[in-house]
């Protein structure tokens, strides 16, 4: 459903079912004051002559331009309905003051204050002036990856061209949910059901996957992360690798990372069954109608999650299934199209994933993919002569046993990054498999 305004400047809408998924994720985690998939992005940057003296300041304005722009980074979770309110001079104040913090707790980098960030009901920016670095953290029932970045492009847009705002008519910027843009039924035709029924099953019917061994059974503990960078000699050899081979980079990624898998694989997790079996997830901006489609839409959720399963083989006879899995797995057009049963789908993922293990089952620890793309395409390295952007991750909080990876290139070059709890693995762990997924793309495309 659209926003709509039940009283002078209070604007409310019901959340959809990707945000809904979001917010599951999010109570699961509560007992433990931790958020699941929590998100974060950090992005360093070198200002111009023209701001060095006041960069804190500057970086504050854009803050705020970004609410009256994005007003649903200042939204709030009202018992299941979405909330936002148009501030008074105070409330906007208190709000600044609240979420634009400059180095908090003394903390220097994004990187010391990444396993320390509690949940919040608020989107935060945090500024570290000694090394001229940002780091947004927000719930992802807010924003997804390719938002972050798209709302990275727009403050980064609104440091070098700063405007004066005024607030009081940012209703008319709220962003709608995916289901809405694309005309998500919330009533559920037996048909619908029946075709969410069936994408879920090719998961249900193919679990437990293979697994990586943890290191205890612990409660979760604080959420890392680690990534490696390739060269950009390297990475343009494995992108023309892959086009000679007929696939994707993401896909010969995730052929490798399921040959590693297999290889490091803890058959105690297996129950007798050989397949990798997991969510990936999808960008479905794209598919979406204008404005939707693009960076007016940046604080938003518009992805889901498909099954992937995949019987290990070799690096090429992984990378082809994958490419099959993928090229299969939904179509956005005609009768059978994702949309006509999104919602009904993503409700049953929510419910299938919130139930406890079964009597002896273990808990996933297949490391599934997900791929952010060529960040450049989003993300612009300088901004006229007063912003230039050095660097730029993403990473999320994790409470599972799961590896959560991610592939991306950022100025020609790739990176692989795997967010984790300390609780269930060693940075040394995490680090050496890294290490063997890099050297088997290396070595399955022979470059």
């Amino acid at each position: 459903m659209p926003w709509k305004e039940t009283f002078t400047g209070h604007y409310e809408r019901p959340f959809d079912s990707i945000e809904d998924f979001h917010r599951a994720n999010k109570a699961a985690g509560a007992p433990l004051n931790k958020e699941h998939y929590s998100v974060r992005a950090s992005a360093t940057f070198r200002c111009g002559a023209s701001l060095a003296n006041e960069t804190a300041a500057i970086l504050r304005h854009a803050w705020k331009t970004m609410r009256y722009d994005f007003p649903q980074l200042a939204a709030l979770d009202r018992d299941g309905v979405c909330v936002y309110e148009v501030p008074d001079n105070t409330h906007l104040d208190a709000w600044l003051s609240s979420t634009f913090v400059i180095e908090p707790q003394g903390i220097t980098a994004p990187e010391e204050l990444y396993a320390l960030l509690k949940p919040s009901e608020l989107m935060m920016m945090y500024y570290f002036p000694r090394t001229s670095q940002l780091l947004l953290y927000a719930s992802h029932w807010r924003i997804d990856g390719i938002g972050l970045m798209h709302l990275f492009h727009n403050f980064f847009g609104a440091v070098a061209c700063p405007r004066a705002v005024t607030f009081g008519d940012e209703g008319k910027n709220l962003s709608i949910g995916l289901d809405e843009a694309n005309g998500v039924r919330t009533y559920v035709r037996p048909e619908a059901d029946q075709k969410a029924t069936n994408m879920l099953m090719s998961f249900v019917n193919n679990a437990p996957s293979i697994g990586l061994p943890i290191k205890s059974c612990e409660l979760p503990s604080r959420s890392q992360r680690c990534e490696i960078e390739l060269t950009s000699q390297l990475t343009s050899e494995i992108v023309s690798r892959c086009k000679a081979n007929g696939f994707s980079v993401t896909v010969a990624v995730h052929a490798a990372l399921i040959c590693a898998t297999s290889q490091f694989a803890n058959r105690e997790y297996q129950n007798g069954n050989d397949t990798y079996t997991s969510f990936t997830a999808f960008d479905l901006r794209k598919y979406s109608p204008a404005p939707y489609n693009g960076t007016k839409n940046a604080v938003s959720n518009f992805h889901t999650g498909i099954p992937t399963v995949v019987t290990p083989s070799t690096f090429l006879g992984n990378a082809y299934q994958v490419k099959k899995q993928y090229a299969e797995s939904f179509t956005v057009s005609g009768p059978n199209s994702l949309f006509t049963f999104l919602g009904c789908y993503v409700r049953k993922v929510c419910a299938l994933l919130m139930q406890p293990p079964s009597s002896g089952a273990l808990p996933p620890t297949e490391p599934p993919l997900n791929s952010l793309g060529i960040i450049d395409r989003f993300l612009h390295e300088k901004y006229g002569d007063k912003i230039e952007v050095l660097d730029f991750w993403i990473g999320v909080e994790m409470i599972t046993r799961q590896l959560n990876t991610y592939v991306w290139t950022w100025h020609g070059r790739l990176r692989l990054s795997i967010c984790y709890n300390e609780a269930f693995y060693d940075l040394a762990f995490v680090e050496k498999f890294l290490k063997t997924v890099k050297e088997i793309l290396l070595e399955g495309l022979k470059v």
